[in-house]
């Protein structure tokens, strides 16, 4: 019955683009909440996915731009299991972020290599902003990129997840631009208090305090991991991460780096008992004090760390 529904509900659907001339994406702009095809949209497709039943040996089957348009809306599965099993592309599509501050996402989320490309997520005066906006304990985010993105939002904004409370990042990537009016900016992750391995970034940061190519904010663990795009901020700006509270592990950073107080090639502050570990940093560095080519501050410690770029 279900696989019935779902072969209507392509049906109808396929009726509507071909009657609106769309060329088999959503119309620009329209979220699943938006509108009456938003309200025809969520009717039809209530948990249907593509497939599965959400727990971890059967998870819900992420196929296609409606899929993924369905989770973003469905709360009550932020706490379940998905795999994705094609490329999406979100061009002209609003999403609302997965895992809210009331409703964290708790789930697990194995991209199994695919890549979801031309996110746009407008939300300037929101906090906790990126495809996952707020990932708690519990949560796994893994072998997932995110490509051409472009998110805005207040604080805690990131490429990939807004703000990571608990949970696990593995084998993740964000490229694009990401700008935050606050504070917790980063390429990936807004702020991280669980454990990042093996993940980049590749794209623009720009933000006010705390502000990093990687991480925002991190109280948690970056193991393995780098990020290449510049970083623009006022206080607390660095190459990987703008604020490090926590611990990071065999990471660098080659971005271009600017701002005022607390600049550095990979951290900007690195605070007590934050430690940094073989680590590196090769961009040029800019801002007006406290600026280093591998720290702008440093009140914790360094451990076989170095950088090679020009400091002003």
């Amino acid at each position: 019955v279900r696989k019935l529904i779902s072969l209507i509900t392509v049906g109808m659907l396929f009726c509507i683009f071909s009657a609106t001339g769309s060329s088999g994406s959503v119309p620009m702009g329209v979220a699943a909440s938006d509108g009456p095809f938003g309200a025809d949209f969520a009717a039809l497709s209530a948990g249907n996915y593509s497939s599965g039943d959400g727990t971890a040996e059967n998870p819900y089957r992420i196929a296609n731009i409606f899929d993924l348009m369905e989770l973003t809306n469905s709360p009550d599965d932020w706490g379940k299991s998905f795999l994705m099993t094609a490329d999406i592309d979100c061009i002209g599509v609003a999403i609302a972020p997965i895992g809210s501050y009331a409703v964290p996402f708790t789930g697990i989320f194995d991209g199994a290599g695919h890549v979801i490309s031309n996110l746009t997520i407008n939300k300037p005066t929101q906090n906790y902003v990126g495809l996952f906006g707020y990932v708690d304990s519990g949560g796994q985010i893994k072998n997932l990129g995110v490509v051409n993105v472009n998110v805005i939002g207040d604080r805690c904004v990131g490429g990939l997840a807004g703000y990571n409370e608990g949970g696990t990042l593995t084998s993740c990537y964000a490229a694009g631009s990401v700008y935050g009016t606050s504070i917790h900016v980063g390429g990936l992750v807004g702020r991280n208090s669980g454990t990042l391995t093996s993940c980049y970034a590749t794209g623009s940061v720009d933000g006010t305090i705390r502000a990093g190519g990687l991480a925002g904010g991190n109280f948690g663990a970056l193991i393995s991991c780098y990020a290449t795009g510049s970083v623009t901020g006022s206080s607390s700006v660095g190459g990987l991460a703008g604020g490090n509270f926590g611990v990071l592990i065999s990471c660098y950073a080659t971005g271009a780096v600017t701002g005022s107080n607390s600049i550095g090639g990979l951290v900007g502050l690195n605070w007590q008992f934050g430690t940094l570990t073989s680590c590196y940093a090769t961009g040029s560095v800019n801002g007006e004090y406290e600026v280093g080519g591998l720290a702008g501050s440093n009140y914790g410690v360094l451990i076989s760390c170095y950088a090679t770029g020009a400091v002003t």
